[in-house]
C-alpha cells in the first residue's frame, strides 16, 4: 500500500503502517516510513494479535526521542483502508505539535487520577486549567474498552475543563477479553490515556453517525448506569417499549439491533447507544450507560457513506491546510461496511487524506458514545 498525498494539504505529519507479523520487522517497515524527522510524538494503534508488552517496548526502544503512545483495536485504519491484524502510526513534530501533555490513568475507575492529571498539565503550562483557551488547545482520550466506566471519565473531564476532549475506546478484535493502553515502552489494561494537545496551526473537531430519529422524545425513567441498564422508558420497561416503537415483537428485537440505536438528547442532538440485549424482565443493556432522566430518542440507520461523502464535501475539503486526521471509528460502523461490501467506497473517500485511526468499542465526543465517527483535524 502507498501513501496518497493531497497536493493541497501543506505540512502534513508522517504517516505509516505495516502488516508485518514479526513486531521488530513490523517497527523497522514503521520506521523507514516515518523517516529520520524530529518526531517529538508518535500515536499509535495496533492489533491486539501483536504481544502488548512487546510492542509498546519495541516502539519506545525503536523511537527513543519521541513519546510513543497508542492502544489495541478492532480494526486499523490507513487513508481509505480498513485493515485488520495491523499497525497503523502517525508521527509529529514541532511544526505541527508545539506543546503536548500525557497522564496515565491506571484505574480507569478512579477519578482522583484524573484531577491529579488535570493538576499536572495547569502546572506544566503555567496556567489555571480553566484559564486555559479551549481553541488553542484539544484534548484525546483513548481508554480501555471491556471493562470501566468511561461515561464518568468523561463526565469528570468535562467538569474540570472546556478543553474539547475526542477519542475512543480500545479494543480485541471483538474477543471482549483484554484490551490495553499503550505509553512509553509499557502497556496498561483497565485504563486510560489523557494526551492534551497545542497545536501550532489549530484544529477542527467532527463527527458523523448515521441515523435519523423516528419519533418524538421519550425520557429514560428508571436506569442503572454502573450496569450500563435502562429498565424504563416513559415508565414502560424499555426492551417492550423499544420493540412497540420499531414495530417488532419482542421476540424480534434482538436482530433489530443493529438497524436502531437508542440517542441520548445533549444540546439538542442525539448521540447514539447501541443496544446489547435485554433479560426476562426486559431490562435493556447497552455498551454505553444513559443516566436516568435523560431525554432520548429511538433512530433508524441511513446510509453511513453518504454521509461520510457529506462530511468530507462539505467540512473537510474546503479545509486547504490538513496536517493530520485521526478517526475513531465505531467498530459496529467497521463491521456493517465490510458486511455489505463497501470498503472501495469507504476508501475512495478518504484515501487522498493523511488518516490513521481504529475501530473502537465506544466514542468519546462530549459524552460516551456508539455508532459514530469523531475525527480530530490538526492544520
Amino acid at each position: 500500500m502507498e501513501q496518497n498525498h493531497n497536493s493541497n494539504l501543506a505540512n502534513q505529519s508522517k504517516r505509516a503502517f505495516s502488516n508485518n507479523k514479526n513486531i521488530s520487522q513490523a517497527l523497522q517497515e514503521i520506521k523507514q516510513q516515518l523517516g529520520d524527522n524530529e518526531h517529538n510524538l508518535i500515536i499509535f494503534f495496533a492489533s491486539p494479535s501483536y504481544n502488548p508488552s512487546e510492542i509498546s517496548k519495541e516502539f519506545k526502544e525503536t523511537f527513543p526521542d519521541a513519546q510513543t503512545l497508542g492502544c489495541t483495536t478492532a480494526g486499523e485504519i490507513y487513508g481509505g483502508e480498513l485493515l485488520k491484524d495491523s499497525i497503523v502510526a502517525m508521527a509529529f513534530d514541532k511544526n505541527i505539535i508545539k506543546n503536548f501533555y500525557v497522564g496515565i490513568i491506571n484505574d480507569i475507575d478512579d477519578l482522583i487520577q484524573v484531577n491529579k492529571i488535570f493538576q499536572t498539565f495547569s502546572k506544566d503550562i503555567g496556567m489555571k486549567i480553566s484559564e486555559i483557551n479551549p481553541e488553542k488547545y484539544v484534548g484525546i482520550l483513548i481508554t480501555e474498552g471491556i471493562k470501566g466506566s468511561p461515561e464518568n471519565l468523561i463526565l469528570r473531564i468535562n467538569e474540570i475543563t472546556e478543553i474539547p476532549f475526542i477519542g475512543g475506546s480500545a479494543g480485541d478484535n471483538w474477543e471482549m477479553k483484554h484490551t490495553y493502553i499503550y505509553a512509553n515502552g509499557k502497556h496498561y489494561e483497565n485504563a486510560a490515556l489523557i494526551l492534551l494537545l497545542e497545536p501550532v496551526n489549530g484544529f477542527k473537531i467532527l463527527k458523523t453517525q448515521s441515523f435519523e430519529p423516528i419519533g418524538e422524545v421519550f425520557v429514560a425513567t428508571e436506569a442503572d448506569e454502573k450496569k450500563k441498564c435502562l429498565k424504563t422508558i416513559d415508565n414502560i420497561p424499555a426492551a417492550l417499549f423499544y420493540a412497540q416503537q420499531i414495530g417488532v415483537s419482542i421476540e424480534k428485537l434482538q436482530s433489530e439491533f443493529v438497524n436502531y440505536s437508542i440517542g441520548h438528547i445533549i444540546y439538542d442532538e442525539a448521540y447514539l447507544h447501541d443496544s446489547i440485549g435485554f433479560d426476562k424482565n426486559y431490562n435493556l443493556y447497552l455498551h454505553s450507560a444513559i443516566p436516568k432522566g435523560a431525554e432520548i430518542q429511538i433512530l433508524k440507520i441511513t446510509d453511513i457513506i453518504k454521509d461520510i461523502e457529506i462530511l468530507i464535501e462539505k467540512e473537510i475539503k474546503p479545509i486547504k491546510n490538513i496536517s493530520a486526521i485521526l478517526n475513531f471509528n465505531c467498530g459496529t460502523r467497521d463491521l456493517k461496511i465490510k458486511k455489505e461490501n463497501l470498503e472501495k467506497d469507504f476508501n475512495k473517500l478518504f484515501k487522498d487524506l493523511p488518516v490513521i485511526g481504529f475501530a473502537t468499542y465506544g466514542e468519546f465526543f462530549i459524552s460516551f458514545i456508539n455508532q459514530t465517527s469523531t475525527l480530530l483535524i490538526v492544520f
